[in-house]
């Protein structure tokens, strides 16, 4: 059973089951104990939907007041705090969830632009909210997750179609950079070479390794394994899946070509990565 912080009115976990998205966890807090711990999340992306009172967020050296209909979003890896107002402490609910595609179908809306977003009571993504809300607090069987999956995966969508990401006009070159990065990120799970990124922008080889290299500083092939490698240690640190599993789910066809790597990007073994972050975490909770 879960013990509840003073401020939560419900909290439920689950486990990590799914690599691409993953429902983590959900909860409800009211009062002036609702605020943030001030810790930065490093695997998971929380939205959070304010359903009456205030309360301020901050993110990014920028703060906001929120009230209801208002929701903000906790990034992985970025420090944000927030708390309730004094006088009249909000109430919210929070999801959080996690994967390997976790900030690519996030980046497809306008939430990801300042944390915040205010949202009609009446559309589509509120009434997923509330319906993903209740599904979760709903008894469970043994197939609950693929249901909580596929719940998830439609919130996105209407958050993208009703939220969607603002597209500022780029440099020929900047945009070249931006539609190679996001070809990778939806397609590095799958054999991918540097041609074939090439050929899907129509751009010759060189051209793209010119682009990477004066753009970020790295080969286009550096970039991809960089990727690999980072989505192969989030899938290590939050799942119990097989290396062998996790090498082929971030596109190594080879599991050992996937250690060899690992090992030398991170300093140690995949093994031995997965036990240093599961220590980490377990000391982090005593």
């Amino acid at each position: 059973m879960v013990k509840l912080r003073p401020d939560e009115l419900f909290f439920k976990a689950y486990a990590a089951t799914q690599m691409d998205l993953n429902f983590d966890f959900c909860g409800l807090a009211h009062g002036p104990n609702a605020t943030s711990n001030g810790q930065m999340l490093k695997g998971n992306a929380v939205i959070h939907y304010v359903l009456r009172g205030k309360g301020s967020f901050a993110c990014n050296g920028h703060t906001v007041v929120l009230g209801p209909g208002d929701c903000f979003l906790l990034p992985p890896n970025v420090p944000t705090a927030y708390w309730p107002d004094a006088t009249n402490p909000w109430e919210y609910f929070w999801l959080g969830m996690s994967g390997t595609k976790v900030t690519s179908y996030l980046g497809r809306s306008a939430l990801t632009t300042a944390n915040y977003l205010h949202c009609d009571p009446d559309s589509q993504f509120v009434k997923q909210l509330h319906a993903l809300m209740a599904l979760a607090q709903a008894p469970a069987d043994a197939d609950h997750d693929l249901l909580l999956t596929g719940e998830l995966y439609r919130l996105l969508y209407w958050l993208a179609r009703e939220h969607p990401q603002q597209v500022t006009p780029l440099p020929r070159q900047a945009r070249y950079l931006r539609q190679a990065q996001a070809f990778l990120e939806a397609n590095y799970d799958r054999p991918l070479s540097v041609v074939d990124v090439a050929g899907h922008l129509n751009l010759s080889r060189g051209y793209l390794y010119r682009l990477f290299k004066d753009g970020i500083g790295v080969s286009p092939q550096q970039y991809l394994v960089g990727l690999r490698l980072q989505k192969g240690a989030d899938l290590l640190a939050r799942t119990s899946f097989p290396v062998q599993q996790i090498a082929q789910a971030v596109g190594y066809v080879d599991p050992l070509a996937f250690s060899r790597s690992f090992t030398r990007a991170f300093g140690q073994a995949p093994t031995q990565y997965r036990a240093k972050r599961a220590s980490k975490e377990n000391n982090d909770e005593i």
